[in-house]
């Protein structure tokens, strides 16, 4: 099936203030998602009016520079150059991955309610503790979760199939249950109490959501090990 994916503006004015953009480091990258991306080169404006170099990123699967999406990994390269990365957008589910996969501070201005804040080093740290723990309940369970997903844009199902393979070859102790959806309802992972841990191979910023019912991992975490 053909399937088309058409990019869908906010009305939403972006007008960050000029208060907000006070508080960025002289060297920034500036994100935000597929929504407000039109309103990116008015704040760009405004920065480099200020004297802030705006560094501009491209992610491994964004078809706009400085789009962020869920799966998206930065270049090094890019990301030397930058003191921090202002995201403008809602909530704090691309910021975490953001801040996890860069090491970089998050500056985070909500569009719509205004509301400025910072990702904090103790938020990270807190996130790295997660997964950590996560990856030693992996390493000593036995019944394991695999998520696939149907999801257009995301992994394909012959390569979800070949991270299997390797999982089983990898840990032949260990029993992998593999479970399909579109979008996963955290509530129905409830009907799996056997399951000790889930690994994801969808969009990996899938393992921060604090909805899910039992530890998380990415499956590359545990393909590198």
């Amino acid at each position: 099936m053909r399937t088309l994916f058409i990019p869908a503006k906010s009305t939403t004015p972006v007008d960050v203030p000029p208060e907000v953009l006070e508080k960025l480091p002289s060297r920034v990258a500036l994100v935000t998602t597929v929504q407000h991306h039109h309103c990116l080169p008015d704040v760009r404006r405004r920065l480099e009016g200020m004297g802030r170099a705006v560094q501009d990123i491209h992610g491994s699967h964004s078809t706009l520079a400085n789009q962020v999406l869920g799966c998206n990994t930065f270049p090094a390269e890019q990301l030397s150059k930058v003191d921090a990365i202002f995201y403008i957008g809602s909530g704090e589910f691309h910021p975490k991955a953001l801040a996890l996969r860069t090491g970089k501070p998050v500056h985070m201005y909500h569009p719509v309610t205004g509301e400025y804040s910072v990702l904090s080093s103790e938020e990270v740290e807190r996130l790295r503790k997660r997964e950590r723990g996560a990856l030693a309940r992996f390493l000593s369970a036995k019944h394991v979760g695999l998520l696939f997903t149907t999801k257009p844009g995301q992994f394909p199902i012959q390569m979800q199939l070949r991270q299997l393979g390797a999982l089983e070859k990898r840990y032949p102790e260990k029993e992998f249950h593999v479970l399909v959806d579109n979008s996963f309802n955290y509530a129905a992972l409830e009907n799996f109490p056997f399951i000790e841990v889930f690994l994801n191979t969808a969009c990996p910023n899938i393992a921060y959501d604090p909805g899910l019912p039992r530890p998380v991992l990415n499956v590359e975490q545990v393909l590198v090990q």
